[in-house]
């Protein structure tokens, strides 16, 4: 591996020296300078102007809750820089109103609706084709999970994008996948046991026989993990439709939600071939995942859940989401525009490059020696620790049944010794009658 590497490396330079090659323009950002620039003080410009955007401006997010934390809200509203509007669905946050209240920013949708919640989320985007055109979607998360904004940026805002993940502890522990079936063995989940399927197919029943304009199979139904995912505005009325008729059956939100969006993508593509849903495998964790660490919450753009009683990795994310939030509005990937090009002189000095790598070298060669010694030097005393346990373990061994055979031989002394004592006195007894 060396050996080609080097190789590669004298090719390159080679062809370097040749043709005096310019390497191209680097984009680099304003605060950083290339070690060879003509000019340091150079800055460069944004072409067009561009500034760096949330991709979700135009977007409501809505936040669910199922159970009495209000404490956690103002921490939760630091999503608020990223989307359109912020909505709070919390049960009892607001005890002096009934607990249908519902506005834009909040509702109080009940505990015992936790598994019926799509029903909220549609009266959700009802008001929303009602009151705010300038919200163009709808990403509906739980509160413990968490959501990267700008990881997001290069996502089909046009279509559903919902969760495909790996079950990764079946039946009950890990899921659920998203799964269209007609046999429950398709997919082994808790859930048919339940029988939370038949619900879904019997409003799907419905939906065939009023003729309604969707594709549907009343003996189908989906399974998918439901606390994280996306809706654009052009399904809000297709979602608002099926979920009434999904909640005339109070079917379970981990197999109707999928199944609605299943019912859509099929209904509402313009290609067989191409999906109006994007599923999303990226997203850590699972319905019932717990305890992701630092390094997750910063490298999954989402995931469900953060324990925020450690503040440690919780704070580690939305320390990084405040970050984020303080970019906005900044220049966004700046590059040399070509007014600025003719300033810059990218001309490699090969000589310099060469004396660079070698001194590199050098150290790393040398680096590289230390730790073959280290592992070397280890790994012989491990060598040799063993050896020495294997030599006692069988001196241990042969000596045992030499030990065995000195006890009983003195065990058998003691026992011999033993009754000839205890049969002394009776002969002297009879000497003495």
């Amino acid at each position: 591996m060396l050996l080609c590497s080097t190789t590669f490396t004298v090719v390159v330079v080679a062809f370097l020296t040749m043709f005096k090659a310019k390497l191209p323009d680097l984009h680099i950002g304003p605060n950083l300078q290339q070690p060879w620039h003509n000019n340091p003080n150079q800055t460069l410009s944004c072409i067009n102007g561009d500034v760096l955007e949330s991709p979700f401006k135009n977007t409501m997010a809505m936040i669910r809750w199922n159970s009495m934390h209000p404490e956690r809200v103002p921490l939760l509203m630091k999503y608020e820089p990223f989307f359109h509007t912020v909505h709070i669905s919390l049960p009892g946050y607001f005890p002096d109103k009934p607990t249908n209240f519902h506005n834009l920013t909040h509702d109080q949708w009940p505990e015992n609706g936790t598994f019926t919640v799509y029903k909220q989320i549609a009266r959700t985007m009802r008001l929303i084709l009602e009151e705010e055109p300038k919200i163009n979607g709808l990403l509906y998360f739980h509160f413990d999970a968490w959501i990267n904004p700008l990881a997001w940026a290069g996502a089909d805002a046009n279509t559903i994008w919902f969760p495909s993940i790996l079950d990764v502890r079946p039946p009950s522990g890990g899921g659920p996948e998203f799964h269209c079936m007609t046999n429950p063995q398709v997919y082994g989940w808790w859930g048919w046991d339940q029988g939370f399927h038949k619900a879904v197919m019997a409003a799907q029943e419905v939906i065939q026989r009023m003729g309604l304009p969707f594709v549907v199979n009343p003996k189908e139904w989906c399974s998918g993990w439901s606390d994280i995912y996306y809706v654009p505005r052009r399904f809000f009325a297709d979602y608002i439709l099926l979920s009434e008729v999904m909640g005339q059956f109070q079917a379970f939100h981990e197999t109707a939600v999928p199944t609605m969006m299943h019912i859509i993508d099929q209904s509402r593509r313009s290609n067989k071939y191409r999906s109006a849903m994007d599923l999303i495998g990226d997203c850590w964790g699972s319905c019932c995942a717990s305890n992701p660490n630092e390094y997750d919450v910063l490298s999954s753009r989402c995931g469900h859940r953060i324990d925020y009683r450690n503040e440690k990795v919780s704070m580690t994310f939305f320390d990084h989401l405040d970050e984020e939030a303080r970019s906005l509005g900044q220049p966004a990937n700046c590059s040399v525009s070509t007014a600025d090009s003719p300033m810059f002189n990218t001309t490699v000095d090969v000589g310099r490059m060469l004396r660079e790598v070698a001194q590199v070298k050098a150290q790393f060669q040398e680096a590289q020696r230390k730790e073959d010694e280290e592992r070397k030097k280890k790994e012989e005393q491990e060598k040799k620790e063993k050896e020495e346990k294997e030599k006692k373990e069988k001196e241990e061994q042969e000596n045992r049944p030499k030990e065995e055979e000195k006890g009983k031989t003195e065990n058998e002394e003691q026992e011999k010794k033993t009754k000839e004592e205890d049969k002394a006195p009776k002969e002297g007894e009879k000497t003495e009658g």
